[in-house]
């Protein structure tokens, strides 16, 4: 989803995209309703705004999740639910199956929308676990830079060693 401008700035929210059916059915369920619109952005397009890995995108009604380049990765089928403690249950397209998906981080999946209509409930779903994939590409980055960092010169000369080495 873009804004154009808002007075002369050029505006965009980057981690949430929409298609035109996806834009129309949103300003269906928000007009009229300012308190929703402003949960919608503060819970979903806020977060959202920080990834940069993984995107929520929605289109027409259903919500997907895209990498950064723009290619989709999984589709929610149906929300999760803190009951059963998954974060729904999602098509992936590179697998080519349906899954239930758990979380794998320590980031706490919300239910700020489960009573707010079915494709709210659709896109905070996809949002939780994109921000569970974040957490979790975050949390090995910084276990990794950490090794490395901690290394000793004979330890980080013995890596580069192997790494560099000619095959003869």
């Amino acid at each position: 989803m873009a804004i154009d401008k808002i007075g002369s700035n050029q505006t965009s929210f980057r981690g949430f995209y929409a298609d035109g059916k996806a834009s129309y059915n949103l300003a269906c369920e928000l007009v009229g309703k300012p308190s929703l619109e402003k949960k919608f952005i503060e819970n979903i397009v806020k977060p959202l705004s920080q990834t940069k890995l993984y995107h929520v995108f929605v289109y027409g009604d259903n919500a997907g999740i895209i990498n950064k380049e723009g290619k989709g990765i999984m589709s929610v089928i149906l929300p999760g639910s803190a009951a059963d403690r998954t974060l729904g249950t999602v098509y992936d397209h590179e697998l080519s199956c349906r899954m239930g998906l758990r979380r794998t981080s320590d980031v706490i999946p919300t239910e700020n929308f489960k009573n707010d209509g079915y494709l709210f409930h659709q896109i905070e779903t996809a949002k939780n676990i994109v921000m569970d994939k974040e957490a979790l590409a975050t949390s090995s980055a910084v276990e990794a830079y950490s090794k490395i960092a901690a290394e000793t010169v004979e330890e980080k000369a013995n890596r580069f060693e192997q790494i560099f080495k000619f095959n003869e």
